[in-house]
Parts: structure tokens; sequence; C-alpha cells
């Protein structure tokens, strides 16, 4: 490993920073990606500079993703090959992932069972005997005739359902 060079260590962390990638930062240093991770393990402030250049990328990439979600991004307009003006184009696909990055609780991924509006904590047992009764539930389903919405209706007793997932899980 080579000594430790406080410039190329800076030019490094600050490559680090503005790229997010280390192989980058290595060649603008200088320095090998083992040499590189040789400073991190033996020097704690420049890990910790390491780390903090990371933790920047990602505060600078979530600025990016709010600007296009938010701002939008200029797009050129072309008809028969010349450019007759532009359009923003904004990301409700950004939106959504900032929303939920921001509140999880209220716009992240639903995976709890909801009982009378109040989440439902399953053990292992209850969900899996929850999933076996939903697998004969669309089994039932698929060996319906198309169109049979009536008897779908019959078979899909979400109530049932539940009621026996709580017996599951009072058992458990």
């Amino acid at each position: 490993m080579a000594v430790f060079d406080q410039s190329r260590a800076a030019v490094l962390i600050d490559t680090l920073a503005e790229t997010g990638r280390l192989r980058l930062a290595c060649i603008a240093a200088g320095v090998s990606l083992k040499t590189a991770s040789g400073w991190r393990t033996s020097h704690k402030a420049f890990a910790q500079a390491w780390d903090d250049a990371l933790k920047l990328r990602v505060d600078i990439l979530e600025d990016e993703c709010l600007r296009r979600a938010v701002e939008g991004v200029e797009r050129p307009v072309y008809q028969q090959g010349r450019l007759v003006g532009t359009v923003r184009d904004y990301s409700d696909q950004l939106l959504a992932l900032a929303l939920r990055a921001a509140d999880p609780t209220r716009y992240g991924s639903r995976v709890d069972i909801t009982s009378g509006g109040e989440p439902v904590q399953l053990d292992e047992g209850a969900r899996a005997a929850r999933i076996v009764q939903l697998l004969e539930v669309a089994h039932k389903r698929a060996l319906m005739p198309p169109g049979d919405a009536a008897t779908r209706r019959e078979v899909v007793d979400v109530q049932a359902v539940d009621a026996a997932v709580d017996d599951a899980s009072s058992t458990v």
C-alpha cells in the first residue's frame, strides 16, 4: 500500500462526493483501488470522510430527483426535422419515490393487513394460514367458468378468511 497522501486523499474524497463512483475517484486521485481501500482501513478520518462523501452524493441525487419531479425537465420538440419548441416533462415516478422516502408510513408499501382500521401484526403461523386460505380461494376461482360472478362472490368471503386468520393467530 502506498503511503497516505493527504492531497491525493482529498481529490479522491471530492471526486467520490461529486460522482459517487470509486473507480473514477481513484483515477482522479492517481491511486489504485487497493491503495484507497488500504487508506480507508488504516486512517479513521479518511474512512469517515469517505462515508460522508457517499452520504453527500445521496443528498445530491435526492435534490436532482426532486428537481426533475417538481420543476421538470425541458425537452426539445421537433416537427419535420426542425426544432419548433420545448415541452416540460415531470416525473410522477420520482415524486412518488420522494414521498415514500419522506413519509413511508403514509406513502410506503402496504404490507399490513388491516381490520377495523387498525393494523394487524401477524406472526409467521397466522401469515402462512392466511396465504393458504387465499390460495384456496384463488384455486376455486380458477376452476369457475368465466363470468360466473355471483358464484365468485360466494367463494370470496373475506370476512370468513379474516376470522379464520384471527383464530389461527390466537392458537399459535
